[in-house]
């Protein structure tokens, strides 16, 4: 491998016009690749409302706010996995639409406004339900405490996940998730996703749905159709450039076939996210009408709540529960419908992800710098095929074995606890994660080994598909 550096001579004085050159450099490959690839994740990003926490004493507490490391964190997946997010805004699209649509007659009741982006807003974490200290108690309720400050709906929450997890019903395949949905609801703040927030409406803790009219909504979201624009023209642009050489047969470096295939799916993403809010910072607050009347209630809602992609993860104590933590990472739905979501979650992402990986066997086709890097390259294709299939269906697939042995009446003799189930899921769950690791290293030895081959590229690859 060597350094080539073009010569190309100045144009004579006073030329009317100056055509660019037939030929580009490494630099221009990798520019281009890159800043499209930076700008179709940038598009896609839709994050929920951050909590709210005391602004930044120090200067590492600033810093890591300034970072955003939330952002952070599904920048990097969607680089890695943007499979992943496609289904998650499958799933968000369908659990939003539906959500609108049961939503709707309530909000005509309550004469506010609601919209396929106000149930986005409600499962990004926008709304927030507060007890205040003379929040009054459901009719024919008698109870000598009074007020959030006393903990009751602390003493309901744990009341409703010991009855649910100690009676035969804790045998339930949805156990684990439910209990972790109520233990959110300990404190005197509740973050509701959609179907949350209509049975809210429905049982009477909230006296109307929340008043945020469509336009105000438009206005706190900050799409920025410029960036946004350009990053669709890039796109088409690149396609439009691979499209010129194949049909000039030019060899092309698979690094821009590869961007074109995750602008591809950057693009199918954005259509599906095109109603959800954008960079929403602060929830709206809702004043609770009256107390919980018991732990039924607490178990009901948390029947509603949504339903996590990886169990083992994201229960929160602060604050009594307050957060909706992992929201991030799950499906909406009510009546059950959250773990059809998830299922669809898994089903999308195992399928475009077994695509995706079919699609990095065309590499094998470029050349390599030697024989051993074409195998390694073999291996990780054949990983990143199978990879996401054994996740998302091996996984899903043991967690409906599980619930179904559960559910099978043995645990009614004693043989199987909560604890024993809960152990089992988050056994699961390790195998799940140590699927995607294994999925996430042949990803990025993709990456590594892309920038490698632009060293092995023939020499017409240098050559611009549009100035011949």
């Amino acid at each position: 491998m060597f350094a080539f550096r073009p010569n190309c001579p100045t144009p004579p004085d006073h030329t009317g016009y100056v055509f660019s050159p037939n030929i580009r450099g490494t630099i221009d490959v990798l520019w281009n690749s890159f800043f499209t690839a930076a700008l179709c994740i940038r598009a896609v990003q839709r994050l929920n409302v951050p909590p709210q926490e005391p602004q930044p004493a120090t200067w590492a507490q600033k810093l890591a706010r300034k970072l955003d490391p939330p952002k952070l964190k599904w920048m990097f997946i969607t680089l890695l996995a943007p499979e992943f997010l496609l289904g998650k805004a499958v799933v968000e699209r369908l659990s939003a639409k539906c959500s609108y649509e049961k939503i709707r007659h309530w909000a005509e009741i309550d004469g506010v406004d609601w919209s396929v982006a106000h149930s986005y807003l409600a499962n990004m974490g926008g709304f927030v339900i507060q007890f205040e200290e003379n929040t009054a108690l459901a009719e024919g309720t008698n109870d000598t405490e009074s007020g959030p400050e006393s903990g009751r709906n602390y003493k309901l929450a744990e009341k409703a996940i010991l009855d649910l997890t100690t009676k035969a019903s804790a045998q339930s395949r949805n156990t684990p998730q439910i209990c972790r949905n109520i233990s959110r609801l300990r404190g005197n703040t509740w973050v509701l996703d959609a179907p949350q927030l209509l049975l809210a409406r429905e049982l009477g803790i909230i006296a109307t749905l929340p008043s945020l009219p469509l336009r105000e909504l438009q206005g706190q979201s900050k799409p920025d159709w410029v960036i946004e624009s350009y990053t669709a023209g890039r796109v088409i642009w690149l396609a439009s450039e691979l499209l010129a050489r194949l049909a000039k047969q030019l060899p092309t470096p698979f690094l821009e076939v590869i961007i074109l295939a995750f602008g591809a799916c950057a693009f199918a993403t954005y259509a599906l996210v095109w109603d959800k809010p954008r960079d929403i910072r602060t929830p709206r607050c809702i004043v609770a009408d009256r107390l919980p009347s018991g732990a039924w209630e607490l178990a009901r809602l948390g029947e509603e709540g949504p339903a996590e992609f990886f169990l083992g993860r994201g229960l929160s104590a602060s604050g009594g529960g307050s957060r909706l933590v992992g929201v991030e990472s799950a499906a909406h739905g009510r009546d059950g419908e959250a773990g059809g979501m998830l299922a669809l979650w898994a089903g999308v992402t195992g399928l475009v992800g077994m695509v995706a990986g079919l699609f990095h066997f065309l590499g094998l086709f470029f050349e390599f710098p030697a024989e051993g890097d074409r195998r390694l390259w073999l291996g990780a294709a054949v990983v990143m095929t199978v990879a996401p299939g054994l996740a998302a269906g091996g996984g899903y697939g043991l967690r409906r074995l599980l619930g179904w042995y559960c559910s099978g009446g043995v645990g009614s003799k004693g043989r199987i606890t909560y604890e024993w189930r809960q152990g089992r899921e988050r056994l699961i769950d390790w195998l799940v994660h140590l699927v995607a690791v294994l999925f996430l290293l042949a990803r990025l030895y993709v990456v590594v080994e892309v920038l490698v081959l632009l060293g092995y590229l023939r020499s017409e690859a240098f050559l611009n598909g549009w100035s011949l």
